[in-house]
């Protein structure tokens, strides 16, 4: 009888085990090379560079001592700029990001390793900056804490994501759901490259062997992916010959193209960035422009489907439109005892990923609001358990804090939100499978014991 089931889903089972396969070797690897660097603190990046492109963008302040003078560029022709172009990373010519990436993985796997980096300033002759490597002596998370915020999470989310299709195979809104988790999983709360001195969490790019080009695609993908999914399960909770159903479906399907966009050039800037460097530029200058057409058609879908809903979403979109346009108070000086100059962020500011996480929690509000009269308790209970972590999303996105800040933090504050989303998620998945019908097995008149 199993095998029969098996055999009644035999294309499903195919897709759910091949992605199995693919998560338990990706998501084990990236996890692990995450705890390693947060306990041990030793992948030290000196500068980054201008994406697509082989100028270098920031450096970080001690990582050269051949200039006297590190605020003035009297030695210039010993230390390394912004501006300066890339030439070569250990003899081997910079064409992507993997290229400095993997030298540096491998430097800090093996101190003795030689790191030779030669830039140059406009027409100027080739140099060696002389790099550094420094040792850090930061406070580390214990193995507890580390396997707690970079290994149970994610595979939290895609174990549920993969059991939801599994029961319901040919359920459409499972399989939205499972991409749901997917991009979840894999949420971003900081900048991924862009960001010099000692990281923290591991990047794909840096891995030097085949799997580091499907690594670095998926990654990029379900990173950017839950627009289009979003869109798709909202449209299979209405009627299969409702139009906003089918308008839904169609928009999914376009969205799709950027995801797809950003796997490719991820790829490109891991590996061969230059014949892709203008397309990067052009969807770079009309990210927002994207941003805004996303929310747009999902307003209008959602004043199609339900007023309240709708309205709602009109609404957020006006604040939204209002937020990334309006012009920054910018940061502000102050002054320590120590005499020294520091900026801080402005009590009161917003950020793309902010504004982003402010319209998804807002559909989703309005999305419980409109359909009030049909939500059972454990929908309700799922909706007021993610609470907590989507104030602790916004929070993390505005630059007001680190969910994970000062390892005291993940005893209380982060704990409590990565309990509280994981029973909300339980909650919903268990919905999910309550609202799409009875199991496979019972479907087909199989027992599970069978």
């Amino acid at each position: 009888m199993v095998f029969r089931l098996l055999r009644a889903n035999a294309s499903q089972y195919t897709i759910l085990a091949l992605l199995a396969c693919f998560l338990g070797v990706f998501q084990i690897r990236l996890s692990l090379d995450t705890i390693h660097t947060e306990r041990n603190l030793d992948y030290f990046v000196p500068f980054t560079l201008q994406q697509f492109s082989d100028r270098i963008n920031d450096r970080d302040g001690f990582q050269s001592f051949d200039y006297e003078n590190p605020f003035s560029r009297q030695g210039e022709t010993k230390g390394m700029w912004r501006g300066d172009q890339l030439v070569s990373v250990n003899g081997r010519p910079f064409d992507g990001m993997s290229v400095y990436l993997t030298e540096l993985k491998r430097r800090q796997t093996n101190r003795s390793y030689p790191l030779v980096v030669l830039v140059r300033s406009g027409t100027s002759p080739a140099r060696d900056p002389h790099i550094r490597v420094p040792a850090c002596t930061c406070g580390a998370p214990t193995l507890f804490q580390s396997v707690v915020a970079w290994l149970v999470p994610p595979v939290f989310c895609e174990l549920l994501g993969l059991t939801v299709a599994f029961w319901r195979p040919r359920a459409a809104l499972a399989w939205a759901f499972l991409v749901l988790m997917l991009s979840l999983a894999q949420l971003q709360l900081w900048p991924f490259d862009s960001y010099v001195g000692f990281w923290q969490t591991a990047n794909p790019m840096a891995w030097d062997d085949w799997f580091r080009v499907p690594a670095v695609a998926y990654l990029a993908f379900v990173r950017a992916i839950w627009p289009a999914a979003l869109l798709a399960a909202v449209a299979f909770l209405r009627k299969p010959n409702d139009n906003a159903r089918k308008c839904s479906l169609g928009l999914s399907a376009v969205f799709i193209a950027y995801p797809v966009l950003q796997s490719v050039l991820a790829v490109a800037w891991s590996e061969y960035f230059r014949p892709l460097a203008s397309l990067f530029r052009f969807q770079e200058h009309y990210q927002t422009e994207f941003l805004i057409v996303v929310m747009v058609a999902m307003a209008l879908i959602a004043w199609f489907t339900s007023r309240i809903l709708g309205g709602t979403l009109i609404g957020a979109l006006l604040l939204v439109l209002l937020g990334l346009y309006s012009r920054p108070s910018g940061p502000t000086m102050t002054w320590d005892p120590r005499l020294l100059l520091y900026f801080t962020t402005p009590p009161i500011h917003n950020t793309p990923e902010l504004m982003k996480t402010f319209f998804c929690t807002t559909c989703l509000a309005g999305l419980l609001l409109a359909s009030r009269r049909y939500l059972r308790r454990m929908e309700v209970a799922a909706a007021a358990l993610c609470v907590p972590f989507a104030v602790a999303l916004a929070g993390c996105f505005g630059g007001y804090w680190y969910i994970f800040q000062g390892f005291e933090g993940l005893e209380t504050w982060g704990k409590l939100v990565l309990l509280s989303t994981a029973l909300g998620l339980g909650f919903g998945a268990r919905s999910l499978m309550l609202r799409t019908g009875p199991n496979v097995f019972t479907s087909m008149g199989i027992s599970a014991q069978e």
